[in-house]
């Protein structure tokens, strides 16, 4: 089996359902993880499969400068996306023993990843998935530097900015990928969902869930399957789906962690086990004054970013 290590750097304020993360990467058992953290994770039940080393964001940016260039810059949390396509250099002396590393964040449900990623696909690409949420990479020396093969924007132009290039994704290395290495990278972006942040309903920006129309969305989490629930067209749909990505959405936690937990607009509840179509025609509904809501929140976190230069996303929630 493939030897797989996802590295999650997080400094500032957990997400409120940082629980139900864990629960479902306690679930991928066979893939270790890699937690850098300044928050105290004692009243959390750590999975076996996850290790974590406490530390702070300066820490991170004196490894950066030892291991990238002396004039790279870490003043923010955010700052780390620039920074995931590097990790295979900067942390090194943590993955040695892994074919992959990759990266994730902590705001999505995991489904059963070694079912959507089998070992044949570790073993024909280089780089697996473009989206900053969750990517893994094959630990060598070339995939690992490979971050500095990107001319626009140029690796250094970069690390040595204060200011996001979303350098994770197409703002850079996902382009290079797509454009130079397109035999060795696995793109596929119908194995997750990432929900739309700015309308109150659950909407998969995925083109082709958009195409189909798909309505009523909701998601069951049951013993490491993550399931999709929805209409289209009317007709009731259940399908499984590698995990759901929740950016800039936080939600009310109406449920204790479990094996089994549903999710619907915007709330953490018990499981559903059989839902039907009533039921998320009933209860699955859409929010006309949610998204002026997320956008004036959001006006004020760019706000509060410019006055003081250390803002963090998440320390800012919205709860509906």
């Amino acid at each position: 089996m493939i030897k797989i290590i996802i590295i999650v750097p997080y400094f500032g304020k957990l997400r409120n359902d940082f629980a139900f993360w864990l629960k479902s990467v306690a679930y991928n058992s066979t893939i270790d993880f890699l937690i850098f953290t300044d928050n105290q994770l004692d009243d959390f039940f750590i999975p076996s499969n996850v290790k974590v080393i406490y530390t702070e964001l300066s820490k991170i940016e004196e490894i950066i400068k030892s291991r990238i260039h002396k004039k790279c810059r870490l003043k923010t949390p955010y700052k780390l996306c620039d920074y995931k396509p590097a990790y295979g250099q900067i942390f090194q002396d943590y993955i040695k023993n892994y074919d992959f590393w990759g990266h994730c964040d902590t705001d999505m449900i995991l489904g059963d990843l070694r079912h959507f990623l089998p070992d044949s696909i570790f073993n024909k690409f280089d780089r697996i998935l473009a989206n900053g949420h969750l990517t893994f990479y094959r630990n060598n020396h070339d995939v690992n530097n490979s971050f500095r093969k990107v001319q626009l924007p140029c690796w250094k132009e970069v690390y040595t900015s204060e200011k996001s290039f979303c350098y994770d994704e197409w703002g850079g290395t996902s382009k290079y990928w797509n454009d130079h290495e397109n035999s060795k990278f696995y793109i596929n972006d119908y194995l997750h969902d990432d929900i739309a942040p700015y309308v109150y309903h659950f909407f998969s920006i995925n083109k082709k869930n958009q195409k189909i129309q798909m309505k009523n969305c909701m998601y069951n989490f049951h013993k490491g399957n993550l399931y999709r629930i929805s209409t289209i067209e009317s007709d009731f749909n259940m399908k499984e789906t590698m995990y759901v990505h929740f950016q800039k959405r936080n939600l009310k936690i109406k449920v204790k962690p479990s094996d089994s937990f549903s999710i619907i607009p915007n709330s953490y509840i018990e499981y559903i086990e059989h839902p039907t179509k009533k039921y998320l025609k009933w209860h699955i509904r859409e929010s006309i004054i949610w998204p002026l809501l997320v956008r004036l929140r959001n006006k004020l976190c760019n706000f509060i970013h410019c006055k003081t230069d250390t803002f963090n996303t998440h320390n800012l929630v919205l709860h509906s």
